[in-house]
């Protein structure tokens, strides 16, 4: 079994980067589905040759956390990266915006750069 090839299996591995691994949570699990959407978009935005031939589930209506996130082992790590630059620009806390940019300039680096 791959390493981080469901929905469940993102959610956790952004919730260590986020320090948020103890219920209840700071950031809830839809926020971060939501964020897992967004960020298969802008893979396909930018790296559309990634996803040729992939049928992406519809992340906005899963309740299973079970659902395999079809993307190849190089690009896991950008996913979560985003998955965490996302859940962070929704922080109010101070510091939390480059932090936030931080994680998102590494998801940009890791997609583009895997080519």
């Amino acid at each position: 079994m791959a390493v981080l090839s469901t929905v469940g299996e993102y959610v956790s591995e952004a919730r260590v980067l986020l320090q948020d691994t103890v219920s209840p949570y700071r950031y809830g699990d839809p926020t971060l589905k939501i964020a897992l959407a967004f960020a298969l978009l802008q893979v396909r935005k930018m790296r559309p040759d990634v996803l040729l031939g992939v049928t992406l589930p519809n992340l906005t209506s899963v309740s299973e956390d079970s659902v395999v996130v079809p993307l190849d082992d190089t690009y896991r790590m950008a996913l979560i990266n985003f998955l965490v630059g996302y859940a962070l620009l929704r922080d109010e806390e101070g510091g939390s915006e480059q932090r936030a940019s931080m994680f998102m300039n590494a998801f940009a680096t890791q997609l583009m750069g895997a080519a």
